[in-house]
């Protein structure tokens, strides 16, 4: 069975959030003030609640603040958005043209 995306479980965030406490060096209240930075972007690229938890379960245990990982995991997903973006427009800007543009 597939798990949901962050955005269509809401239930699931206690435990998730406790699951993340146990295995990492955070809070549920620091989890909690700082996780929804991140939550919408996740939630655009249909991470999962426990995915992203995992990260910062992982980032905290190995000493990175929970604020500092939560930006970091926004940071990087805003990167992977962007890139596409930016590498085809440098390829345009060099004449190469997508696939679907030469039909």
């Amino acid at each position: 069975m597939p798990t949901d995306s962050v955005q269509t479980r809401p239930s699931t965030y206690t435990d998730v959030l406790l699951t993340t406490q146990n295995l990492g060096k955070t809070s549920v209240d620091e989890l909690s003030s700082s996780i929804g930075k991140v939550i919408p972007l996740a939630a655009a690229y249909g991470v999962t609640v426990e995915n992203l938890s995992s990260g910062l379960a992982v980032m905290t245990a190995n000493g990175i603040a929970t604020a500092e990982a939560t930006t970091y995991t926004k940071s990087m997903s805003s990167t992977n958005l962007a890139m596409p973006v930016l590498l085809s427009a440098k390829f345009c800007r060099n004449g190469y043209r997508h696939r679907a543009s030469l039909s």
